[in-house]
């Protein structure tokens, strides 16, 4: 699990700033914090699941939220990967 977050977290951020460069703003000192935990499955077996906290102060809130959307359902190969098969939440703190 520490290795899939950390990996997710890498790709997320650079999805993130490029998303950023895309809209003129810059993202690329966001923070982001990957946690992924394990547990049992509905019908059976073990998945994963996974909480993303994105934060950076220099871009207002709406904003942010916009951009870490637009990262997560359009650019990220993680988020790509996981759709549909991951519970992927994110929380999003802007200024």
């Amino acid at each position: 699990e520490h290795l899939f977050a950390a990996g997710y977290a890498a790709c997320f951020g650079g999805a993130l700033d490029f998303v950023g460069k895309q809209k003129k703003r810059d993202a690329s000192k966001a923070k982001i914090t990957c946690a992924v935990t394990i547990g049992p499955r509905d019908g059976g077996g073990f998945g994963l699941a996974v909480q993303m906290q994105v934060e950076d102060r220099s871009i207002a809130q709406a904003d942010l939220e916009g951009l870490v959307r637009e990262a997560h359902e359009k650019i990220c190969p993680y988020s790509h990967a996981t759709r549909n098969n991951v519970d992927v939440r994110f929380e999003v703190t802007g200024n």
